[in-house]
């Protein structure tokens, strides 16, 4: 597995190698292109010029081919435009008149060879061929054109005269290239070294967060994204350490919660068993109250776990929130006319919303039981639209809730002053944000305490 340093470094090594040997080659080609054209140009332009010379000089009388070639000969030397392009004079077989005392290389020899023999023809054409170890561009004209001599003037430009200077500027980029390739290597690795180093030491912090040391750490400033990374690992330790918290405190809570009825169970229990208590029937009801208040609190919990834990199998379906709430409030209205409340029901039919019918059931309930402990002596459950928002208020015309008691009302295990075993209030906020609603409680102006409930009027995908 390749880290990031090396996920940078690698693809960098590959391009600067790749590009600077891509623009050697592409300079080498223009460069040749360019040379070939202007060899080409420059012999076009001299066998133009000794051309009209030619015809100048073979105009006037002289019966002796030396006199005209040294006079020729002597107007081709005054108009050289020292070019690149080379000229001789050659005879019927090949031999060069002139320059005198020329050398006659190999490539020479092949080219004067291959004109004798007609393969390279004398009619001023441009032709390019190819020597032992460079190529040339040539030109052969026939002196017979201007006077009746069997002689012929060789123009010929070596293609591969700016080979000297070619390797020059090559190695020249070369060396530039090596250079600008080691600075952008260290600066590469620089920058690699410095994004990379980081990410290891937030892989570091994870392991730490992981272990449960909830720690937080500096956050970076130099670059954004790993300020980011930094930023959310830190928030995410925070809310690591409240959860754990949380559930210590939970698991505290629910110990004691439990241990208080199995305390209660265990003495009356031993009581029968060694015949201290002869009230059998007091003992029995009060190890069954007991028993289910515990069961009822076992409930609760696993409840609530499921929930938090998105274990809970919801089924969501679009509801009439009135017809819904009727109906739970006639499951609790027995606990309501026990306690000499009334039940009092503002429904608007019109209002539906997309939940689970299981969960708001509980959530009703719960809500309705809670008020029923407070409420002086009515309750009011409501059903209305907030904007295109479906929603539920019930509320009672009891002392409303305590200053102290609202930012704690949905915490588990949190009791109020008649609270059973406070987790009917957190399951309720549970339940409504797995639903993907909302709930408040607040105190109404008039006095009594209120709950309201917002669902979604359709499925919401969060």
């Amino acid at each position: 597995m390749k880290t990031i340093k090396q996920r940078i470094l690698y693809p960098y090594i590959w391009i600067i190698i790749f590009i600077p040997a891509m623009i050697l080659v592409m300079f080498n080609i223009g460069i040749r292109i360019y040379m070939d054209r202007a060899v080409r140009a420059d012999l076009e332009n001299t066998s133009a010029t000794m051309t009209a010379l030619m015809e100048n000089q073979a105009t006037g009388e002289s019966s002796q081919l030396q006199d005209l070639t040294n006079r020729l000969s002597s107007a081709l030397m005054a108009s050289r435009l020292y070019g690149t392009t080379e000229f001789y004079m050659l005879s019927e077989n090949g031999t060069v008149l002139y320059p005198r005392n020329t050398r006659m290389t190999a490539d020479l020899n092949m080219i004067t060879s291959r004109i004798v023999d007609g393969t390279i023809p004398m009619d001023g054409s441009i032709q390019k061929i190819r020597g032992s170890d460079t190529r040339y561009y040539l030109s052969v004209i026939p002196m017979d054109r201007y006077r009746s001599y069997d002689l012929s003037v060789l123009f010929l430009a070596d293609a591969g005269q700016g080979g000297d200077m070619i390797r020059t500027m090559n190695l020249l980029l070369l060396f530039i290239t090596f250079l600008v390739m080691l600075a952008g290597f260290l600066i590469v690795q620089r920058i690699a070294e410095r994004l990379s180093r980081p990410i290891v030491q937030a892989a570091d912090y994870s392991n730490e967060i992981g272990q449960g040391n909830f720690i937080t750490t500096d956050i970076p400033n130099d670059t954004r994204e790993i300020h980011l990374l930094y930023d959310s690992m830190n928030q995410m330790s925070r809310r690591l350490e409240a959860y754990d918290n949380t559930q210590k405190q939970f698991l505290q809570n629910a110990s004691h919660e439990l241990r208080t009825p199995l305390m209660s169970i265990q003495g009356y229990a031993e009581g029968l068993e060694n015949n201290i208590l002869t009230d059998y029937k007091h003992a029995a009801s009060i190890i069954r109250k007991e028993s289910v208040r515990m069961d009822h609190l076992v409930e609760e919990l696993l409840t609530l776990s499921r929930i938090e834990n998105l274990t809970y199998q919801v089924a969501p379906e679009q509801l009439n929130l009135a017809e819904e709430m009727e109906d739970n409030a006639q499951r609790v209205n027995g606990l309501a006319m026990k306690e000499n409340m009334t039940l009092v029901l503002s429904l608007d039919y019109t209002v539906h919303a997309f939940a689970d019918r299981s969960l708001l059931s509980q959530v009703a309930i719960n809500m309705i039981s809670n008020c029923i402990r407070y409420a002086e002596s009515k309750i009011l459950i409501e059903t209305f639209y907030d904007g295109k928002r479906p929603c539920i208020r019930i509320s009672d015309d009891g002392k409303g809730f305590a200053a102290q008691d609202i930012p704690h009302l949905f915490e588990r295990f949190y009791k109020g002053e008649k609270g059973n075993f406070g987790l009917g209030l957190s399951i309720v906020k549970s339940a409504v944000e797995y639903m993907h609603g909302s709930i408040q409680a607040y105190n109404k102006p008039e006095g009594g305490a209120a709950f309201l409930v917002s669902l979604p009027p359709k499925e919401e995908v969060i």
